[in-house]
């Protein structure tokens, strides 16, 4: 079977499990020498990180700083388990933690590593760790005292994606072309439920399935970004008005959030009839096991999809659902053309698309005359953002009382070499963490492997992966003073999937004025005290 990535069976723990997988041998643990890990199986299994922490030990320095030295590694699918775990403080034996939702730990139970770490070089490389990694992440690492100052007690391990995955086979039997536009998506779904169900290959009229989850809502950040930029969504968080100025209620007049709500309102009506309303009340598993299955053409999901699903997907192969699923880049929203017009004026939404062919197949400048470059540019920034909102959450955390604290700091440092990150890459096929590491031209040798196996998804993550480090990574993240300490948001709710879905009547425009109207009413009371608890008025 043609599977989206590399099949890797990893048994998944119950949350009440763990899994030690030993590095030289049984040791004491709980001593400066044993490295004790937790990571949380959030989809991705844990082969990256047993393989990154045995070639970790059996380096020269690694062992000549830690001699005859071991590790164990724990894993489960619970993701409160490492905040409930270290707020153990000193009864607590894990040394690193590799979980989401961790900030509630820091300063009482996280090790700083504001200067053990990131102002470290890197082991064999004339680079800080703190350059190594990519900017906005490292920005997004940031956590704000009471006193304003800035100190850092995490670090990322993932640069998750999330896009729409969907069924490559069907596609091709039922002549279908992936999406560059949000106009194009549009435009599937019309075509497939203009089929009626009456083809045999997909008796549904639905082009888009979900689960209880709805990964879709974590486009929103996505398809904003693409319209306004990351500089723009980040300025929003910051309180700098379009026009540059500051603690303003002019921040509201940005158009891009409405522009995504309107993705979503153009898919999700239910009068449309583009999305399966029943696949809602679905768990994440079984709504991902109908893509298997052929009973959805596209889903939104990340790259994740790939080893959460490998032992379903073989076990369906031998059902006779024998499908290849890929993952494609997001469609680029198709109002961004109101931002270049030498595109907009020559052939809209078409031309759009031409120019993102363009982009894909590698072309630094446009084809067409009729483009400008500034134009190009702007395009080829909005196609490098698909990082998952959800990837900041994801990090590392030293357990303030770690009994191997300095061995834990020293394997994430290693962690940002080039040898570390084509090891995760290799685990993970073809994913990327949160360092300036492009596989293609930092491990060719791997690159040419990889590609060769022809595996979809890993094509698109390689090739998203030149696109985004090359162009300084686009990204979305909200942990900003504004948000942490002003609660302020960018609609009232991101529930879009079902709220289109359950209110015919709902607009984008209706959704964020209600949202505006919130942060505004009463003199921008709620807005201007937000500003005061973050520390910007």
């Amino acid at each position: 079977m043609k599977l989206l990535a590399k099949i890797i069976s990893v048994a998944m723990a119950l949350s009440v499990s763990v899994g030690i997988f030993a590095g030289c041998g049984q040791k004491s643990i709980d001593t400066e020498n044993y490295l004790e890990v937790y990571v949380w199986d959030a989809g991705y299994g844990t082969a990256w990180l047993d393989a990154q922490l045995e070639d970790f030990i059996s380096q020269d320095w690694v062992q000549e700083k830690y001699p005859d030295c071991d590790y164990g590694l724990r894993f489960n699918d619970d993701n409160s388990f490492a905040a409930g775990r270290i707020a153990q403080g000193s009864t607590n034996t894990i040394d690193l933690f590799f979980a989401g939702d961790m900030q509630g730990t820091f300063e009482s139970y996280a090790y700083d590593l504001t200067e053990v770490l990131y102002e470290q070089q890197v082991p064999g490389e004339d680079i800080l760790y703190k350059d190594k990694m990519i900017d906005t992440m490292y920005d997004a690492m940031a956590h704000h005292s009471d006193t304003g100052e800035v100190r850092y007690y995490s670090t990322p391990y993932m640069f998750g994606m999330i896009s729409y995955i969907y069924n490559v086979t069907l596609f091709e039997d039922l002549g279908l072309t992936v999406p560059n536009t949000t106009v194009e998506l549009v435009e599937l779904c019309k075509k497939v439920k203009g089929m009626e169900g009456k083809n045999p290959a997909y008796p549904y009229t639905h082009t888009i399935i979900s689960s209880k989850i709805a990964y879709s809502n974590r486009l929103f950040d996505l398809f904003w970004a693409q319209y306004d930029g990351i500089d723009g969504v980040s300025n929003y968080f910051n309180a700098i008005a379009p026009d540059g100025t500051r603690n303003s209620v002019d921040i509201f007049k940005e158009k891009g959030r409405e522009v995504s709500a309107r993705v979503y309102e153009n898919l999700y009506k239910e009068s449309l009839g583009y999305f399966d309303r029943s696949s809602i009340t679905y768990e994440f598993m079984a709504g991902q096991t109908r893509m298997l299955t052929g009973e959805g053409l596209i889903m939104c999901c990340g790259e994740w999809f790939s080893n959460e699903m490998a032992e379903l997907a073989e076990a369906y192969v031998e059902r006779g659902y024998d499908y290849e699923i890929g993952m494609m880049r997001p469609p680029i929203v198709s109002e961004i053309t109101d931002k270049t017009p030498s595109i907009k004026n020559n052939g809209g939404d078409k031309k759009l698309s031409e120019v993102i062919d363009d982009i894909d197949a590698g072309r630094t400048a446009p084809t067409d005359p009729a483009v400008t470059q500034e134009d190009f540019d702007l395009i080829r920034k909005a196609r490098g953002v698909m990082v998952c909102p959800d990837a900041i959450n994801a990090t590392a955390v030293v357990a303030k009382d770690a009994t191997a604290r300095d061995m834990a700091v020293d394997f994430l440092l290693y962690q940002a070499t080039d040898r570390a990150n084509s090891i995760y890459a290799e685990n993970t096929s073809g994913g990327m963490q949160a360092f300036k590491f492009v596989l293609k031209d930092d491990d060719p040798e791997l690159y040419e492997k990889m590609m060769n196996e022809s595996r979809n998804t890993f094509r698109m993550q390689a090739d998203a992966s030149e696109i985004t480090h090359g162009d300084n990574t686009e990204i979305v993240y909200g942990y900003y003073p504004l948000v942490e300490y002003g609660n302020f948001t960018a609609i009232e709710s991101k529930g879009l999937e079902s709220l289109f879905m359950s209110d015919e009547s709902a607009t984008a425009a209706d959704i964020i004025a209600e949202h505006d109207n919130y942060w505004l009413e009463n003199n921008a009371k709620r807005f201007h005290n937000a500003l005061q608890r973050a520390g910007l008025e």
